[in-house]
């Protein structure tokens, strides 16, 4: 509760042999789209392939008073 997910980035797909050599990520992908990793190897991204990559809650909280 309270974290991001989201796809961890390879890279930008140069010509159109690359996209036809990785991971399915869609019908519309063209050279220049983002490319992104196949966390779970089953060759289609995909929500499962998506990783937790951040906390929005602080881990320490600090303040100070004037005296």
């Amino acid at each position: 509760m309270g974290s991001f997910y989201g796809y961890i980035t390879e890279g930008i797909f140069q010509n159109q042999a690359e996209i036809e050599a990785h991971a399915v990520q869609g019908t519309a992908t063209r050279p220049g789209d983002v490319k992104f990793r196949d966390v779970n190897n089953d060759n289609v991204i995909n929500a499962d392939d998506r990783v937790l990559i951040g906390n929005p809650i602080p881990d320490l909280t600090l303040g100070r008073t004037a005296a």
